[in-house]
């Protein structure tokens, strides 16, 4: 006699991050350039890992911080990090909770930027109803130093 094995949620460890075929074939993803696209995959885990700590059911609802320095340990210069955040914003695949930096803590040191995936990837394009080429148009940029 044998038993199925319950269904467990996937180890941190887990050898593969999920990219989602409409994630793939999208015209978001498509325009990508190869860093912002490498970065992406790089984020995914990264939510993923925190969606897993915090039991999170879903990958929408997890805040989670990415570095320079870990950007740094994957082979992105700090100017080509920022360059691909920013163009993963525009481009709708994630969100900026808090920007980090100069911000402080309650514990006196710097706050990391927060970020979290978004689904507005699916409406990007350049023709059709409800579609989008430019994220800026309705929504503030949120790197914009805002100056007195």
């Amino acid at each position: 006699m044998s038993f199925k094995k319950k269904n467990k949620p996937l180890p941190i460890t887990s050898p593969f991050v999920p990219l989602l075929l409409p994630e793939l074939d999208s015209d978001a993803f498509l325009y990508l350039t190869g860093n912002t696209a490498k970065l992406f995959i790089y984020l995914k885990r990264a939510c993923r890992t925190a969606g897993l700590k915090l039991g999170a059911s879903r990958e929408s609802d997890v805040v989670f911080d990415y570095t320079y320095a870990e950007a740094k340990r994957r082979g992105f210069s700090n100017k080509a990090f920022a360059r691909a955040m920013k163009e993963l914003w525009e481009k709708g695949f994630i969100g900026v909770v808090k920007i980090g930096g100069t911000t402080f803590s309650e514990q006196g040191g710097r706050c990391n930027s927060q970020y979290k995936l978004t689904a507005y990837w699916t409406t990007y394009g350049t023709t059709g109803i409800g579609k989008w080429t430019d994220r800026t148009r309705f929504e503030p940029n949120p790197w914009a130093r805002n100056e007195p």
